[in-house]
């Protein structure tokens, strides 16, 4: 996966954390005839970033082997 991917990959679920934390959802379900108030997030639905989740998680295994890998090789070397 290219820096550029896993950047953009990052970027989204830090919103999603922010959503999260922000507690826009629970905003949203009990005043969904309402507009948002200004300046704030747009709702957090978790079933958006479900996918985004596992990404990030594949990544970020995918980076730690890699890391692994290259510790192992150095650490064969005479």
């Amino acid at each position: 996966m290219s820096d550029e991917k896993k950047a953009a990959l990052f970027a989204l679920g830090a919103k999603a954390a922010c959503d999260f934390i922000c507690g826009n959802e629970v905003y949203a379900s009990s005043n969904k005839q309402k507009p948002y108030p200004p300046n704030t997030i747009p709702p957090f639905h978790w079933e958006e970033y479900k996918d985004l989740r596992e990404q990030l998680i594949v990544a970020d295994t995918q980076a730690y082997q890699e890391k692994k890998e290259k510790i192992k090789k150095f650490s064969l070397l005479p």
